[in-house]
């Protein structure tokens, strides 16, 4: 009886078709990878984001506006990049970010004028800074407030100032945070319109205006942030309205004990 064996062209078949299934393994396992590495980021950014949005609601029933140190908010329509406020107590709160942080206009300058056959073959050399400078950065978000025992987040202590670190760069990027003070128009510039506007108006009767507010807007992007890639291209923008809700006088009541302007 003859034995029955292989042919040279069986053999070809079996060797190519295993590494065809070794090639589609791979690539699907590398897919994968990406894939679970992008969603981790994903999640991890937004439980920061909502971590930060929980802590600012908090901080906003018992604090308000402190417009004697946002001076020239009319000329800049609210905006500013340090918020102050108060709280019951007359405790000043301030929050802003520090260190070396990138702009949120940067990141879009690269997501608008790169298209993605030109991101890594015909990288600019400004371009490439300006990745290094966001991956390098070591922006954080600071609260900072007079000295008093905190229990909610960890704190350091500077010349009776407490430090809390609300967002930092250790898992993503942060990019300088800016806020819009909602009203940003102070009461005596008010009683000034009001008096040109109509002679007769009385300002003590006019309606009360709603509780002051301000919008935070910042930017969080993946620590490796390759525009090219796409499990490290996760970028969140966060806008948030934070309505403070401590008790506050109307901007738009007179201020007893002021001196009415001619």
């Amino acid at each position: 009886m003859k034995n029955k064996a292989f042919t040279l062209v069986e053999i070809l078949i079996v060797v190519w078709l295993f590494w065809l299934l070794s090639g589609i393994i791979l690539q699907t396992y590398t897919t994968i990878s990406r894939i679970s590495y992008r969603i981790q980021q994903e999640k991890e950014i937004a439980k920061e984001a909502l971590v930060l949005t929980q802590v600012l609601e908090n901080l906003a029933q018992t604090t308000t506006i402190d417009f004697s140190k946002h001076l020239n908010l009319q000329s800049s329509n609210g905006m500013v990049s340090a918020l102050y406020l108060k709280d019951e107590n007359n405790q000043g709160i301030s929050i802003n970010t520090t260190g070396t942080c990138f702009q949120a206009s940067e990141l879009r300058e690269q997501k608008e004028n790169w298209s993605s056959s030109e991101l890594e073959e015909l990288l600019p050399v400004e371009k490439e800074e300006t990745l290094k400078k966001i991956r390098n950065s070591n922006c954080k978000l600071i609260l900072e407030k007079d000295w008093e025992k905190i229990t909610l987040l960890d704190s350091k202590k500077f010349n009776n100032r407490e430090e809390i670190t609300l967002l930092d760069s250790k898992k993503f990027n942060i990019s300088q945070a800016q806020f819009k003070i909602i009203p940003f128009i102070s009461n005596q510039d008010l009683q000034k319109i009001y008096a040109s506007e109509s002679q007769n108006t009385d300002i003590s009767k006019l309606p009360p205006a709603g509780k002051p507010g301000f919008w935070l807007f910042i930017t969080l992007t993946s620590k490796h942030y390759t525009p090219s890639q796409r499990s490290n291209n996760v970028v969140l923008p966060l806008q948030t309205f934070v309505s403070l809700q401590w008790t506050t006088p109307s901007i738009y009541s007179p201020v007893k004990n002021e001196k009415p302007t001619d």
